[in-house]
C-alpha cells in the first residue's frame, strides 16, 4: 500500500506540471521524459527517507512535489543559485558546470526554507529556474584581488563560493501578491531562447519555472503585471514563448512595464549589433502592444513602488513593497553576491557605469541597513532573502529562512 502511494505522489504533480509545459509550446516528448526522471529521482529520495527518518517526516507537502524539473550542477553541500547573466548581448565565453545531480531541484524547499513568505498583507514568492557556481570570482569581479577573496574563503564557502572559486547565483523570479494585483517580477532565462553565449541556456527545453509557477497554484492567466528590474538576458527570458515560430507574449493577461529609458537604450544597442534577448524577449512585447513605458519611480499602487537604482544598467530599478514601502525590497541586479555587500565598491564586470553601481549599492544597503525592512536578493545563494546588518566598513545579510 506504502509502495503505492509513494508511486502516484512521485509521478503524477510531475506529470501535471510537465503536460502543462507542453500545453505551453514545449516538447511533449522531453515534458514527460522530465516528469518520469524527475519521478524516479523523487520516490528514491522518499524511499531513502522514509528508511533513515520515518514515513511521516519524510512526505513533504503536496505543493513541493509538484516543484518543477531541472537537472542543477553543485551536489547537496554546495545548493544554491544558478548562473548569472552575460550582459543582455552575452559577452563572455565560460564552459558552464554540467548539470549532473537530480536530487538537486529548484523550487523543492529544504528543511526549514520556504519559496513562501507573507510580508504585511502581502505573499511574496520566488520561483527558482537554477542554481550553480557560475563565473570565477576573479572574473565576475574584476576589482576583487586573489588576497581578499582569500581572506573571506571561510564564510563564502561553500554557500556563496564553490570549490572551483565560481560565485554561487540563483536565478530566479518573485512573484508578488498583493491585495489587487499577482505581480512577477523579473521573468528569468526562459525556455527555447537562443543563447550561443551561454550553452546552459541555448534552446533550453525544461519544466523548471512552469513547475515552480504550477507549484504556487498559479497559471500564465493570473499574473496582472510583469516587471522587469532592467532588461539583460536572465531577468526577460519568460517574458516570451515560442508558438508556430513566433515568440507571443507569455502572460497574455497581463501588462508588461518597462523603463522607457532602458527600453531606449537597449533598442539603440539592438540597432547597433543584434542582441538576441531583445529580439526575442523584449521587442514582440512592444508589437503585441502589451508593454506599458515607465520612469524608474513609478507606482502601481500603494503596496508597490519602484525605486531608481541605476548602475547597472542605464535605469535599473529595484521594487519595494508594503504601503510605506519598508515591509520588503526586491534588489534586481544592484548586488549580486554577498561578498560586494562587504565591498560595496566591488563592481560587476558589466556594470553599465561601475562608479554609479558602486554608490547606488552602498546608498541602498546604508538605507536599510539595520531596519525590518526584508531584502530579497536576486541572485544571492537561497533562501535569498534576509535583513541588513552592518559588518566594519560594509554590509552583511542577516538570513531568514
Amino acid at each position: 500500500m506504502f509502495f503505492v502511494f509513494f508511486v502516484v505522489e512521485s509521478f503524477l504533480p510531475w506529470l501535471a506540471c510537465s503536460l502543462q509545459y507542453a500545453a505551453l509550446g514545449g516538447h511533449a516528448f522531453v515534458s514527460l521524459l522530465n516528469a518520469l526522471v524527475v519521478g524516479v529521482a523523487l520516490f528514491l529520495d522518499r524511499v531513502e527517507l522514509a528508511m533513515s527518518q520515518g514515513l511521516r517526516r519524510c512526505w513533504p507537502r503536496r505543493d513541493r512535489a509538484a516543484a518543477n524539473f531541472a537537472r542543477v550542477t553543485v551536489p547537496p553541500a554546495l545548493r544554491l543559485i544558478g548562473s548569472r547573466h552575460d550582459r543582455a548581448r552575452g559577452v563572455v565565453h565560460h564552459p558552464a558546470t554540467p548539470l549532473t545531480s537530480l536530487h538537486e531541484i529548484p523550487n523543492r524547499e529544504e528543511p526549514g526554507m520556504s519559496n513562501t513568505i507573507t510580508v504585511g498583507d502581502m505573499t511574496i514568492h520566488r520561483i527558482v529556474e537554477m542554481e550553480t557556481g557560475f563565473v570565477p570570482a576573479l572574473e565576475f569581479l574584476p576589482d576583487l584581488t586573489p588576497q581578499v577573496l582569500e581572506e573571506n574563503r571561510s564564510w563564502l564557502s561553500p554557500a556563496a563560493l564553490d570549490a572551483e572559486d565560481k560565485l554561487v547565483l540563483c536565478f530566479q523570479s518573485y512573484i508578488v501578491r498583493t491585495p489587487r494585483h499577482v505581480v512577477l517580477v523579473d521573468s528569468c532565462i526562459g525556455n527555447d531562447k537562443e543563447r550561443t553565449a551561454r550553452p546552459l541556456w541555448h534552446h533550453k527545453k525544461d519544466a523548471a519555472w512552469m513547475g515552480g509557477l504550477a507549484a504556487l497554484g498559479l497559471t500564465v492567466n493570473d499574473i496582472d503585471v510583469v516587471m522587469c528590474t532592467h532588461l539583460h538576458v536572465d531577468h526577460v527570458g519568460w517574458n516570451t514563448r515560442l508558438e508556430n515560430g513566433r515568440w507571443v507574449p507569455t502572460f497574455p493577461k497581463a501588462r508588461y512595464l518597462f523603463s522607457k529609458k532602458e527600453l531606449d537604450f537597449w533598442s539603440a544597442e539592438h540597432a547597433k549589433t543584434p542582441i538576441p534577448c531583445i529580439e526575442d524577449s523584449v521587442l514582440p512585447i512592444v508589437d503585441a502592444k502589451r508593454a506599458e513605458l515607465i520612469t524608474s519611480d513609478y507606482g502601481l499602487d500603494d503596496h508597490l513602488h519602484l525605486l531608481p537604482t541605476p548602475g547597472h544598467t542605464i535605469d535599473h530599478f529595484a521594487v519595494a513593497l508594503g504601503k510605506a514601502g519598508k515591509e520588503a525590497v526586491i534588489t534586481g541586479d544592484l548586488i549580486h553576491s554577498p561578498l560586494q555587500g562587504r565591498y560595496t565598491e566591488l563592481a560587476m564586470r558589466v556594470d553599465y557605469d561601475p562608479k554609479q553601481g558602486s554608490a547606488t549599492r552602498r546608498k541602498f544597503l546604508e538605507t536599510y541597513c539595520d531596519t525590518n525592512t526584508l531584502c530579497c536578493f536576486a541572485h544571492f545563494p537561497s533562501p535569498s532573502r534576509g535583513h541588513i546588518k552592518r559588518w566594519g566598513e560594509g554590509f552583511k545579510c542577516e538570513t531568514m529562512m
